[in-house]
């Protein structure tokens, strides 16, 4: 990732996550097109062991960028927001706050746990609280 990093830099690389269903749930059994996974210590495993998908979340992929790659959390941030908007095609609304764009945020702690969400300027997530539509 280090390299990757030092070949493509910040505007070169997109975090994304294609986390499966059972992404930030706990240990356990679930079902993931209609077969059945075991969640062990944040990985998805069919019964025989074959890896079922990804639990990578946003918030861990720019954990990881920080603490692996040593990457300013400033630059991770851009690698998981603005640099998709823009192979989207929504840098115009979307990617950083400015005005005139849509107010969306995700507020994290030191620790990158989320704290809160904020879609097009209303809260939709508060630690603490009931998520809302």
């Amino acid at each position: 990732m280090k390299l990757l990093f030092k070949v493509k830099g910040e505007g070169g690389i997109l975090l994304i996550t294609d986390a499966i269903r059972a992404c930030g749930m706990p240990d356990g059994e679930y079902t993931f097109m209609d077969q059945a996974i075991k969640v062990n210590d944040n990985r998805a495993y069919l019964s025989d062991g074959t890896l079922a998908g990804s639990t990578l979340t946003m918030e861990k992929a720019v954990q990881n960028m920080v603490r692996l790659v040593e990457v300013p959390i400033t630059k991770a941030v851009r690698m998981a927001s603005l640099n998709g908007a823009k192979v989207l095609g929504l840098e115009h609304h979307k990617g950083i706050l400015a005005v005139g764009k849509d107010a969306d945020l995700v507020v994290l702690d030191r620790d990158f746990n989320v704290q809160m969400t904020v879609f097009e300027g209303a809260i939709r997530y508060r630690k603490g609280e009931d998520r809302k539509g």
